[in-house]
């Protein structure tokens, strides 16, 4: 039972999706919620960084882990993405976890 709880998480909640959401992870990082989001289902996921060292490396460890068909990494700010046109293929989540481990590198305190 406590699987199929975690499997919901991301994807098909009560049953109602046939695919797992379209996710957009802003900020990734290393990509670590990309790559849970991926675990737990999503269709597929679009992940920011414009750091572009960090960016390099969430692109490694999501082809380490077998999921470069799942999550695309994108160096750049999330606001030059495109304006989506078609409302079928719009994002169903968006995760994002922008504060450093100190906060301060992002001036919160």
């Amino acid at each position: 039972k406590k699987e199929e709880e975690e499997e919901n998480v991301v994807g098909r909640p009560g049953g109602r999706r046939e695919e797992g959401p379209k996710v957009l992870d802003i900020g990734t990082g290393s990509g670590l919620l990309a790559l849970m989001a991926a675990r737990h289902g999503a269709q597929h996921v679009t992940a920011f960084e414009t750091d572009a060292l960090l960016a390099s490396m969430a692109t490694n460890i999501v082809a380490a882990n077998d999921l470069d068909h799942v999550i695309t990494i994108v160096n750049a700010p999330s606001t030059s993405s495109p304006p989506i046109p078609n409302p079928d293929d719009r994002y169903d989540m968006l995760v994002a976890e922008i504060l450093d481990s100190g906060l301060l590198g992002e001036d919160f305190i």
